[in-house]
């Protein structure tokens, strides 16, 4: 295990499974540093979107990692967690984002951390009447245009 810097740097919780044991910071840069349970120092364990204090360091295949990390600020320290259905098990939701570049079909799920099933849904982007309007106004660009050159 090599130090790279002795100063304390400050990051952000990507994601963290309990189960597992293990999760991602990343740091002002947006590189991805490892980090187990063990490096964490207290009792409480952290979740995604807190902010961290942590040391740096090569691990594994010198991969950067993290240790002695501390939790400066949760992201949200009043949100309530919600029953899973499936697992039986209190839990906060875990964003999953999907529909590409395309803001018209971005949406996000909530799924639960424990067994992955779906909790509920946000977003979908534009709806059918916004599409619509969108449509016509570029269809009648492209006309003007065309009638002008």
């Amino acid at each position: 295990m090599k130090e790279i810097e002795e100063i304390k740097k400050t990051g952000y919780i990507k994601w963290f499974s309990n189960e597992k044991g293990y999760g991602y910071i990343t740091d002002r840069n947006n590189i991805d540093l490892y980090f187990g349970v063990k490096d964490i120092i207290g009792a409480e364990l952290p979740e995604y979107g807190d902010q961290v204090e942590y040391n740096e360091y090569l691990g594994r295949e010198d991969v950067p990692a993290g240790k002695d990390i501390i939790i400066i600020e949760r992201k949200n320290p009043t949100f309530k967690k919600i029953r899973c259905e499936s697992c039986q098990a209190d839990v906060k939701p875990k964003p999953w984002h999907f529909g590409g570049t395309d803001y018209t079909n971005l949406k996000t799920v909530y799924l639960c951390p424990n067994c992955g099933d779906k909790l509920y849904e946000s977003g979908g982007g534009f709806n059918k009447l916004a599409k619509i309007l969108l449509s016509i106004i570029g269809i009648g660009i492209f006309i003007i245009t065309f009638i002008i050159v």
